[in-house]
């Protein structure tokens, strides 16, 4: 039931942001209550998870009066299936890809590696959340301004990209100082770096895929780069999770990203 659509059809990207941040606070509160208060885990597992819900609800209320989801006829979405299969086909082998390796991690180290996995995969997860929120956001005043030369547009995209990593990037392992600092949390500095270069070699990819890709429909490409980047992240995560552990997991999936950004890059500049 979600209508994010809408909010990006119409760049509405500050809606985007202020959706994303209401509903992870809402499902943050929810998840702290129940665990404090009613320690129960299934109820734990509802309230990590409700921020889709929340996510959906509020922008359907938002965006109510643009819906004409009744007047829809059955050959136009035959039409949208046909588009679409192929992008969500996308989705649900990028899903297998990141949560395939932390039942490995389990089988061949500890669970309590995996347990570890698991913290880092959202810290990763949590960045690129936040970092996209800001990026759409600047990214659509960058293609708002008047500029005929497509190439300059393109490197301006290109630029704002690399530079708001760099900054995100900075920006969490500071974080990460200061609240090892003020609540003597102990970061294992080495895998946190770890994760924000897997976001961005993630991001790049996604950049490409977005900006060149999707817009000339080469879903059926992008769709055998994901079964091979899966695949590779399926066998160097039973290969290094035994030699390595936790770290062995995460550079699973940073080679994969790797094989991934460098596909999409080749191929993007092929259509170019």
């Amino acid at each position: 039931i979600s209508t994010q659509y809408l909010f990006i059809k119409n760049e509405n990207y500050k809606f985007i942001f202020l959706i994303n941040l209401i509903s992870k606070v809402l499902s943050g509160i929810l998840s702290i209550y129940s665990c404090l208060v009613l320690k129960s885990e299934v109820a734990f597992l509802i309230s990590i998870n409700s921020w889709v819900a929340f996510q959906a609800i509020i922008a359907l209320i938002i965006e109510r009066r643009s819906l004409c989801i009744f007047n829809a006829k059955f050959d136009d979405l035959k039409k949208c299936y046909l588009i679409s299969y192929k992008a969500f086909f996308s989705t649900i082998l990028s899903l297998i890809l990141v949560y395939s390796v932390q039942p490995i991690v389990a089988k061949f180290v500890s669970f309590d590696a995996a347990g570890l996995y698991s913290v880092y995969e959202k810290i990763i997860k949590a960045i690129n959340g936040v970092y996209s929120s800001i990026y759409n956001v600047v990214l659509s005043r960058v293609v708002k301004e008047k500029i005929n030369n497509s190439i300059l547009l393109d490197k301006k995209r290109l630029l704002v990209l690399i530079l708001s990593l760099f900054l995100v990037s900075v920006g969490i392992i500071f974080s990460a100082w200061v609240i090892e600092c003020f609540f003597s949390v102990k970061f294992e500095y080495s895998l946190l770096i770890l994760s924000c270069l897997t976001f961005s070699f993630t991001s790049f990819g996604n950049y490409f895929a977005a900006v060149v890709l999707t817009k000339n429909k080469l879903f059926t490409e992008m769709n055998i780069i994901l079964i091979q980047s899966s695949v590779i992240c399926l066998i160097t995560s039973v290969t290094l999770s035994s030699t390595l552990g936790l770290l062995g997991g995460l550079l699973s999936i940073l080679i994969s990203e790797i094989y991934s950004c460098v596909k999409k890059v080749n191929l993007s500049f092929r259509v170019l």
